[in-house]
């Protein structure tokens, strides 16, 4: 059965390349067993159009080759972010746990663009349909209120003493900007800037979001 599987999969053909998920590599983890076909299908790109439904297009290519009756298994893999919301790593409960993805902007220089980057990503996430949360961890000089045309805002606390990020252009947002006066120079030194850092992740009503942006 093992052949009925792979001509089936290479009837899927990844738009953007114009070649078959064999070929470009996408197949992982392939199990073929009697009454059974697995296996890990990686996208490179989880936001596109194809990553979408390739799921579907494999199953149903898979469908029409294999016996019925035959179980399928497609599990979905990212080789940068990942896939999955586990909530632990080696035990230890995650800050986050209705994060699925974090996403860090950085750079080893200021003023190259990071928060262009960060609020342009953030916004078209939530433009395709992710649910997504910014967070402005540049305590001394933050930019995210104003290029999400924020500025002023004040985020308000729920009965359970947890921050409520601003939302602006369907993206939830946390930055110094919008707890300290822009006129006023912040003299914070590593721990304290740490601490408002870690207050901003753990100690704030993210909710459900499939990817966290950090401007770093």
């Amino acid at each position: 059965m093992i052949d009925l599987v792979l001509d089936a999969l290479e009837t899927v053909v990844e738009p953007a390349s114009g070649e078959h998920i064999l070929r470009r590599g996408m197949v992982r983890d392939l199990v073929v067993e009697q009454g059974l076909v697995a296996l890990t299908l990686v996208l490179d790109d989880p936001g596109s159009a194809f990553a979408g439904e390739a799921e579907h297009l494999v199953k149903a290519a898979l469908r029409a080759a294999v016996p019925e009756g035959t179980e399928l298994q497609v599990d979905l893999d990212n080789p940068v972010i990942g896939f999955g919301d586990d909530t632990q790593v080696d035990g230890k409960t995650q800050m986050l746990p209705g994060v699925k993805h974090i996403l860090a902007v950085a750079s080893g220089k200021g003023g190259v663009g990071k928060s262009t980057v960060a609020v342009n990503l953030a916004v078209a996430l939530g433009r395709q349909g992710y649910r997504v949360g910014l967070v402005d961890t540049d305590i001394y000089g933050p930019s995210i209120p104003v290029m999400m045309g924020v500025e002023g805002s004040k985020p308000r606390v729920n009965e359970a003493r947890k921050i409520l990020p601003v939302e602006a252009f369907g993206v939830k947002t946390l930055s110094m900007g919008f707890l300290v006066d822009p006129d006023k120079a912040v003299i914070w030194r590593g721990p304290m800037v740490s601490s408002a850092v870690k207050q901003f992740l753990g100690e704030a009503e993210w909710g459900e979001l499939d990817f966290l942006i950090m401007d770093l």
